[in-house]
């Protein structure tokens, strides 16, 4: 019987060695899948950010545009009523 458990021990050791550089094989290889996915990831999200900042940009740009014609518009209607009350003061 000494001889059963000794094959049945060296076919043990034998399954965990190939199990073991099996699985570092393939660990290897998922980590250089992983990090090749979160380069990619990574590239497309700084465009994904650099797109929505230029647009975040570009829309406040129009807003300030638009709100700074509104302002100068009232400004200068004030402006003309001011001018338009004080004349008809004096």
């Amino acid at each position: 019987m000494k001889g059963v458990g000794d094959v049945a021990y060296k076919a043990f050791t034998a399954g965990l060695g190939a199990a073991t550089i099996y699985l570092a094989f393939t660990f290897s290889i998922n980590v250089y899948r992983g990090l090749s996915w979160h380069t990619s990831q990574s590239v497309r999200f700084s465009f994904r950010i650099l797109f929505f900042v230029s647009l975040f940009e570009l829309v406040s740009t129009a807003f300030l545009a638009v709100l700074a014609s509104f302002f100068s518009v009232q400004s200068s209607s004030l402006i003309a009523k001011a001018a338009i009350s004080y004349m008809s003061i004096t």
